[in-house]
């Protein structure tokens, strides 16, 4: 399955579940005509990302010759800060310091989403989770059928119990992962806490579909009714 392409940004990629793994990186991902569709760039969990196919020309075009060079540089830089500061923040405690996210900003001269969405889980990790959702929109705005930004914007936000401003995410998820546990419980509690009943619904009607065992659990915390938690913003 390949998701639609974003439309009106450049740096989308699309989003597929076709089987991919370490050492694909630079495959061919085609349809089921054998027409080439993209590059095979990245992924994980089912959710793999390749560059269209419609992009080559405008990458050849824009690299290779002196005039790319200085830039070339500039981003190649930024990719090795980037990569040992996201390597120090790997190897270092769980919940990162306040140094450490600091040296985190040179990520986002790379122009990566993948970076931005590494950032935005450190700073979640450490508790900024204000930065984080503001990092993971910058992500987003780079390509926003992007399925792990939208899981990790949508994480962020219920760990702030800003369920409300969650739903446009999780509606989105809903569809493109019918069958994802996590997406399911998170729209499930965030349908019910932010005042969207008919995605709590369809979350509790997919999680019996698709997840027996859970469905009690579920079930239950709907039976139960619990009441919106402490420190959940005002709508």
């Amino acid at each position: 399955m390949i998701w639609p392409l974003a439309k009106d940004a450049p740096r989308a990629r699309y989003h597929h579940t076709a089987a991919s793994g370490p050492g694909n990186s630079g495959g061919a991902l085609v349809d089921a005509d054998g027409r080439l569709v993209g590059i095979i760039t990245s992924g994980g969990e089912g959710r793999n990302e390749a560059i269209p196919a419609t992009e080559i020309a405008k990458l050849r075009s824009a690299s290779g010759g002196p005039e790319h060079a200085d830039e070339s540089t500039a981003v190649g830089r930024a990719y090795r800060a980037c990569d040992a500061a996201l390597n120090t923040v790997a190897t270092g405690p769980p919940r990162p310091s306040n140094d450490a996210l600091a040296a985190l900003a040179v990520c986002r001269a790379t122009g990566n989403r993948q970076f931005l969405d590494l950032v935005g889980q450190a700073e979640g990790r450490a508790g900024r989770l204000d930065d984080a959702a503001k990092t993971f929109e910058q992500a987003l705005a780079m390509d926003p059928n992007a399925v792990n930004s939208l899981i990790s914007a949508a994480i962020t936000l219920h760990l702030a119990r800003c369920y409300a401003d969650a739903l446009p995410l999780l509606r989105r998820l809903i569809v493109a992962l019918p069958d994802d546990a996590q997406v399911l419980r998170l729209a499930l509690q965030a349908g019910h806490w932010g005042g969207d009943d008919t995605l709590r619904d369809r979350a509790m009607a997919l999680i019996e579909a698709h997840h027996p065992p859970l469905a009690p659990a579920a079930r239950g915390f709907l039976d139960n009714a619990p009441r919106t938690p402490p420190g959940t913003p005002r709508q």
